[in-house]
């Protein structure tokens, strides 16, 4: 005779919840570890596209000083 729980569920049913729940824990660990890699990869790209604009908006800047540098030589002479 087998041992049965009042639920109806044996040790071997036992286990095989126990193992179903560690591997939706495991699937709920990756997804939640695979958002925080898109969240940090979307917050890299954002820092990215600051840089580059600051950086563009620099030169602009640098390349319009010059210009007027330029302007003020020719109109000096």
């Amino acid at each position: 005779m087998t041992w049965c729980s009042p639920r109806g569920g044996g040790p071997e049913e036992e286990e095989e919840e126990e193992e179903e729940e560690e591997e939706e824990e495991m699937i709920a660990t990756k997804m939640t570890m695979k958002k925080e890699e898109d969240e940090d990869e979307k917050e890299e790209e954002k820092t990215k596209k600051k840089k580059k604009k600051k950086k563009k908006k620099k030169k602009k800047k640098i390349a319009t000083k010059k210009t007027m540098k330029e302007e003020k030589e020719e109109e000096e002479e």
